[in-house]
């Protein structure tokens, strides 16, 4: 949910977040034409949650349309290089250059763009050592709760761990890395 919630405040909300046809906000007019208004306000957790899946495979999809027609120059949609009946070889050999061209040559400017965009974070402040911003703000609701949560068998430290799973996997995995 926070991370939800940080793509909406980084992507959708600030205006100047819409100034290229490469934005979200560009791909909600497409995906959404009619809700573009909700989703600049507060669109809500299943809204952002269905944007989130629909735009990730739209953008997926569409780099096995460049992929393909690349391949070969005949299809022109995806449709016409399903017809073809690519061999799983070629599908594999077209997935490696996807995974080249998309992933692996823009890994280190993306991480600079969730850094700077606070998506990622690094609290110890050693080398290699980033966590997602919604697990330190997690982990921090945990302190907060635990100090400030007051007496009784709701508030004890392992019931707030039982009613936040995420807190927990947090812990185990900086544990496992330290």
């Amino acid at each position: 949910m926070a991370s939800a919630d940080a793509i909406w405040r980084t992507f959708l909300q600030p205006i100047s977040a819409r100034d290229d046809n490469s934005a979200l906000m560009w791909d909600v007019g497409i995906l959404r034409p009619k809700e573009t208004g909700i989703y600049g306000s507060k669109p809500g957790f299943c809204r952002m949650h269905q944007l989130i899946t629909y735009n990730g495979i739209c953008r997926r999809l569409d780099c096995w349309r460049v992929a393909a027609k690349k391949h070969n120059s005949v299809h022109l949609d995806l449709d016409a290089f399903a017809v073809s009946e690519p061999s799983f070889d070629d599908l594999k050999t077209m997935a490696d250059q996807l995974a080249c061209n998309y992933i692996a040559n823009h890994g280190l400017q993306r991480t600079r763009k969730a850094i700077r965009y606070h998506i990622l974070v690094n609290p110890t402040g050693k080398k290699g050592k980033f966590r997602a911003v919604d697990w330190c703000i997690e982990l921090n609701n945990l302190f907060t709760k635990v100090i400030n949560g007051g007496k009784g068998s709701n508030r004890t430290v392992d019931r707030i761990i039982l009613e936040s799973p995420l807190v927990q996997v947090y812990r185990n995995l900086h544990g496992a890395f330290e």
